[in-house]
């Protein structure tokens, strides 16, 4: 089971969002973001401490479960913590 977060979008072609990690989102250990709109995205994530911290994110496993949404999990070396944030920009993939 997974944390959904809904949110609204940026524009038309740009999603952005500061996510503080919750204790109930921590313990799940995976994080769906939800951005209610029916198109594929390419997301971009850093994660940092409250101190402003960059975190190594390696082993982060980065998913698209559904066309708009945008799925985290923890792994290997990174794990989903309370109070950590995540910073997210996803942008609407070009038709070609």
């Amino acid at each position: 089971m997974s944390v959904t977060v809904k949110t609204n979008i940026t524009n038309g072609v740009s999603y952005g969002l500061r996510h503080v990690i919750t204790a109930a989102e921590a313990s799940d250990g995976t994080i769906i973001f939800d951005f209610q709109n029916s198109v594929d995205l390419v997301a971009t994530i850093m994660v940092t401490t409250t101190a402003g911290v960059v975190l190594v994110i390696d082993g982060m496993v980065v998913t698209y479960p559904a066309d708009g949404q945008v799925q985290i999990s923890g792994s290997g070396n990174y794990t989903v913590t309370a109070t950590d944030i995540i910073h997210l920009i996803a942008n609407k993939m070009r038709d070609d």
